[in-house]
């Protein structure tokens, strides 16, 4: 007997952290996409966009070129996206380039938007984290809203070290907690650029929302029951 209310103590124990494994996030709808362009004077202009079909993984690159002979000159751009959209978090992170060789005059551009909605099954703590890896570089921008649109939490992107896409604790960080119901991730990613101007660059910008689940607060007043119950049952045994 005893060794059976043991056992139902242990499994009464273990019924909460188990709700941790719980979905908690349900996307419902996505927009993720790529693009980039590239133009000099007396060359080609050139263009590529892309976009995510599904609420499945995501990984695309965009690129474009242009050049012209004489006299010579190039400007090539690209931007790829990695994303994931999970069931206790969302993440993305953006890496690409602008390399120019022209003197002529030109243009280009690179841009990277991901637009999540989704419902929070459950009150939970939220980290969102966002980073660069560059601080001559900004217009990496999250942005968290509540249903009715307005805005939840903005950090502001801080520098990371190169090589540490996982380093959230020093990127810009917001952190509260959120009750059950629908919310909107978005971040947005524009860098513009003229051929005559600026240095060559690349790039790596990180976003990260994670949920932990917090317990409803009826969880433990019924924990505590049923802790109760098995003692009084022990006993009466």
């Amino acid at each position: 007997m005893r060794r059976s209310i043991v056992s139902a103590l242990a499994a009464a124990f273990v019924a909460v952290p188990l709700a941790a494994g719980a979905t908690l996030i349900v996307p419902v709808s996505q927009a993720r996409s790529v693009s980039a362009s590239a133009s000099v004077t007396g060359g080609q202009p050139s263009s590529s966009s892309f976009s995510a079909s599904d609420f499945g993984p995501w990984d695309q690159t965009a690129t474009a070129g242009s050049s012209r002979v004489n006299p010579s000159g190039t400007m090539t751009n690209s931007v790829r996206q990695r994303s994931t959209i999970g069931e206790s978090s969302l993440s993305s992170e953006i890496d690409g380039g602008m390399l120019r060789t022209e003197f002529g005059g030109g243009s280009g551009s690179t841009q990277s938007v991901f637009d999540v909605t989704f419902d929070l099954t459950g009150t939970a703590s939220y980290k969102l984290a966002n980073g660069l890896n560059q601080s001559s570089l900004i217009g990496h921008v999250v942005t968290l809203y509540d249903v009715n649109g307005q805005v939840i939490a903005q950090p502001i992107a801080r520098m990371f070290p190169v090589g540490y896409p996982d380093a959230y604790d020093l990127m810009g960080l917001a952190t509260g907690v959120l009750g059950a119901g629908r919310y909107r991730l978005t971040v947005q990613w524009n860098r513009n650029g003229v051929a005559d101007f600026g240095p060559d660059s690349t790039f790596d910008g990180v976003m990260n929302l994670a949920f932990t689940p917090i317990p409803e607060p009826g969880t433990v007043p019924l924990f505590v029951l049923g802790l109760g119950a098995l003692a009084a049952r022990r006993q009466r045994a």
